[in-house]
């Protein structure tokens, strides 16, 4: 064999040698850590209070995806090897093959029950279109991280992005949705930490302006911040301030803040994450998350673009164009409804101790509520039973002393010490009585009473 045949052999031999080791880093197991201090420029920020926050970044070049640590700093946790779209480049139109591109979030889970075969074990569906798709004519469904039980072929999906279905059963634990953020591109690229710091920096003082500006700004201060080609639906702000006013006047505190808050870019576009918590007589109520799309309009940071993300569920999931309400209108209304609810409670407890010394049976009923039962009997023998021990009484004297009301989600309890007195019979003793709301009225529920 002359030497010529050597040096070609020792050449494909070296390739093979080189090959193998890339395709094993790309097969490399989720449990693997890699050792790399870059942080992708698309992570910015994250501030979670109540639990760790992660994100899963997929580089669509090298067919990649990688997952992100990022309680207090950044780091890459591991990276395994993914699928996306048969046709490169950004998805536009339903059905071009194309996985798109962007910040996007999971709204749903599904489990193996739910799902065809091609799924494999487990699907998380993507928020896309969102805001900057449908902006930019972008349509399009069903776009979902999901899994196989076959060899990945890369570049080999309708545009979804495709996990073996072992990795995805690792990764699915990291999972929040609505809450943990999926970035899909074509290459990462990386950052600073003086330029990610700056930036973090920028856009948090513009979210502490914005909150400011929703407690105490005017209308027109409020649309100030936000960009002049992007109008937010607002026919709720007449209300807001004077829901706004009615606690300030009433005395008791109150605040409304951003929270978790997780700050990311694409394309120059800053996406924001953040729970809006209201903050009322030291308790905290939920309002909505909320995504905002903030982008530099010119020199300065304006909001180009908003959605709701998520909402609780007892609250319409979409809210008509031009109406009053909102998230956050709604959860304020309810709470004054609540507070102004529980005042009543006193009022109502004269009335019915009123109604039971002038022995006005039919009025003392309307007290009670419809599934009302005391001792076995329903509202309806009980009253019959109190009427006719009425009537054994020239008079009945009733007073209370001691009130002590509780309060809970559409319930109440009171309790008080009853001071009885007829021409014939007198007794003291501690009075508890369980209150609900029917039909926006507190009526008794349950009854106890205790000698003193």
């Amino acid at each position: 064999m002359n030497i010529s045949r050597i040096v070609i052999l020792f050449k494909i031999f070296f390739v093979l040698i080189l090959c193998l080791a890339i395709e094993t880093n790309i097969d490399a197991s989720p449990e693997e850590p890699v050792d790399s201090n870059r942080i992708p420029d698309v992570l910015i920020g994250f501030h979670s209070e109540n639990s760790k926050a992660y994100a899963l970044l997929v580089e669509k070049a090298v067919q990649r995806l990688f997952f992100y640590n990022c309680d207090g700093d950044f780091k890459e946790m591991f990276s395994m090897k993914c699928s996306t779209g048969k046709i490169s480049g950004a998805k536009s139109i339903s059905g071009d093959k194309k996985t798109p591109e962007g910040v996007y979030f999971f709204t749903n889970k599904f489990s193996d029950k739910d799902l065809s075969e091609r799924y494999g074990l487990k699907a998380f569906p993507m928020d896309y279109p969102n805001f900057l798709d449908r902006v930019k004519g972008r349509n399009g469904y069903s776009i979902w991280l999901h899994g196989t039980d076959k060899p990945l072929k890369s570049r080999n999906s309708n545009g979804c992005v495709t996990l073996q279905d072992s990795n995805l059963e690792k990764l699915s634990e990291y999972i929040t949705l609505n809450k943990t953020p999926i970035i899909i591109l074509e290459n990462l690229s990386y950052i600073s930490d003086d330029l990610r710091e700056k930036a973090e920096k920028s856009v948090l003082y513009f979210l502490n302006t914005w909150n400011n500006t929703l407690l105490g700004g005017t209308y027109h201060q409020y649309l100030s911040l936000y960009d002049s080609e992007y109008l937010p639906e607002i026919a709720w702000w007449t209300i807001w301030t004077k829901l706004r006013s009615s606690f300030i006047t009433s005395g008791r505190s109150f605040n409304v803040e951003l929270k978790n808050t997780s700050i990311l870019k694409f394309d120059s576009v800053y996406v924001v994450l953040s729970d809006l918590i209201m903050k009322y007589d030291n308790k905290e109520k939920y309002i909505c998350t909320k995504k905002f799309f903030i982008a530099y309009q010119p020199g300065r940071l304006k909001i180009i673009g908003e959605e709701y993300q998520s909402i609780p569920e007892n609250f319409p999931e979409k809210f008509k164009e031009g109406s009053d309400n909102s998230p956050l209108t709604a959860a304020c209304g309810n709470i004054i409804k609540m507070v102004n609810i529980y005042k009543e409670i006193p009022e109502m407890i004269e009335g019915w101790l009123k109604a039971w010394s002038e022995k006005n049976i039919k009025e003392y009923g309307k007290y009670y509520a419809e599934d009302f039962l005391s001792k076995g009997m329903s509202k309806k023998r009980w009253l019959r039973q109190k009427n006719a021990l009425n009537r054994k009484y020239k008079y009945i004297k009733v007073k209370m002393d001691d009130l002590k009301i509780n309060k809970k989600k559409g319930m109440g309890s009171v309790s008080f010490i009853q001071n009885y007195q007829s021409d014939t019979y007198r007794a003291v003793g501690r009075k508890k009585l369980l209150l609900k709301l029917e039909k926006d009225e507190w009526k008794i529920y349950r009854e106890t009473w205790t000698r003193m």
